[in-house]
């Protein structure tokens, strides 16, 4: 069995994408009190313009959720395995 430790992954940054905009806002009008009025999914479209694309420009990988979850799987082993190789000749 492998343990990966903490420091083996600490230069793996991983963005995690998903729905649009708008398919945010509308989860969060169905599944949480915020996101129910018109000001608040404005305000959310806003950070997903405003904040996503820091977050986007910090991540050493992006993966896209809206694939089927065995791509996603497959995705994460393979940044743990490029990060467990490139940290091997640290």
């Amino acid at each position: 069995m492998s343990i990966i430790n903490s420091t083996t992954l600490s230069k793996a940054i991983i963005f995690i994408t998903g729905m649009s905009g708008t398919g945010k806002s509308t989860v969060l009008a169905e599944t949480n009190d915020y996101g129910k009025t018109l000001e608040q999914r404005e305000e959310i479209i806003n950070y997903v313009k405003t904040v996503e694309p820091l977050l986007r420009s910090g991540a050493s990988y992006e993966i896209d959720t809206r694939q089927p979850i065995d791509q996603v799987v497959a995705e994460l082993e393979l940044i743990a395995t490029q990060q467990i190789i490139n940290n091997s000749f640290l």
